[in-house]
Order: C-alpha cells, then structure tokens, then sequence
C-alpha cells in the first residue's frame, strides 16, 4: 500500500563488530521530509522488536528533491568521543570497556551516551598506549578487537539507553537485511539536541 507517508527502499546492513548501517529513502510528501536532519536519531521496530538504532550521518536529495538518508548504529556513537594521548594496562575486558565507555560519556550529551552492561570476561591483558588522539572507537578496534580476534561486541537500544555488551566465541558472520518498498508508520522523537527523528517499521 503505498501512501504519503511511506519510506522507500530502506534497506538494513550489518555486520559483526560493526556499527550497521540503514538506508531509505523520503518523498518531499512525508510528513517527516522537512525536519529530517543530520546526527537525528532514527529507530526501527518491527512489531515491539528493534532492529536498528543509530543515528543520520548523510542526507542527498536529488533533482525531484527526494531526500535519501544514510544512517550508522548506536555503536558509531564511540566517533564523537577521543582518547587523549596515554599508556594504560588493564587485566579485564570489562575494566578496560568501562575505561573506555567512561572516557566517551564524559565527552558527549546524554542522548548519546552508552552503559556497560553484559561481559564475557577473559584473563587477558590489554594494552592501550596512543602518542596522539584517536577516536573512542579506534581504540576499541585496534586496541581489543583486532588484537583479540573472537566474539563480538553490540550496542543494544531498550526505547530508553544505549547498552554495550561483549560475547565470547561469537563466529563472526555477515549479514544483509532487505524490507520491502515501504515501512507504513512512523512516529517521532525529541533527542537531547531536538534533532532526533524514530521511524518505526
């Protein structure tokens, strides 16, 4: 059934320790079309299921000012945090991701914040040494998971936070989520910032 308030060619894509990624498109007709924005939050359900949180990173419209909206999950949030210059050991996964996630919480709005919460934990030791800064999410990438090849790490949205959790002898696999043409209701959220937009499938 297609209406003015249908989203076109949405299309989910995620991989394992990877943020995912959405992609729709939104007809100048829509409802939504004029207060879509960049680093608005979007959500989407089937049913009471999420299955993708994250936030508008690019936004193209095209001759027939079509808007066509490219979205990362809830993990790409680590971006907006960096991880000053410092050489820290630390003898648990969970201590080092609380280290982390505390470094990133402490730089940015509430609306983009993440909790610790379920851990696998391992007796390893994880080395972090940077003599410049990086982002919170390369030192998640080179500093834990490149060098600990196995299990994976989520971020899981519950309507209300954001939840980072860490699973051990996880296989690692790809893959790739298709919708239909359409999602067929929407509803609409204010973020911290007043910029955040839920598309509900």
């Amino acid at each position: 059934r297609t209406t003015d308030r249908n989203l076109n060619e949405i299309k989910l894509t995620c991989e394992t320790n990877s943020c995912g990624f959405c992609d729709f498109t939104i007809y100048p007709t829509h409802p939504l079309y004029s207060i879509i924005r960049e680093h608005g939050h979007v959500v989407v359900k089937e049913e009471d299921s999420i299955l993708f949180s994250g936030y508008i990173y690019e936004i193209e419209r095209s001759f027939y000012l079509d808007g066509h909206i490219k979205c990362k999950g809830d993990l790409a949030y680590l971006g907006m945090s960096v991880i000053r210059p410092c050489k820290q050991t630390f003898k648990s996964v969970g201590g080092y991701l609380k280290w982390l996630l505390d470094k990133h919480n402490s730089q940015v709005s509430e609306d983009k914040r993440i909790i610790l919460g379920d851990v696998d934990e391992n007796n390893v030791y994880i080395r972090v040494e940077h003599t410049q800064p990086v982002t919170t999410i390369e030192s998640l990438s080179t500093d834990f998971l490149e060098v600990y090849a196995y299990g994976i790490v989520e971020v899981i949205f519950n309507g209300r936070h954001r939840t980072l959790n860490y699973k051990r002898d996880y296989k690692k696999t790809e893959k790739l989520i298709k919708f239909g043409k359409n999602l067929t209701d929407y509803r609409i959220t204010n973020s911290y910032e007043g910029l955040a937009t839920a598309i509900v499938a």
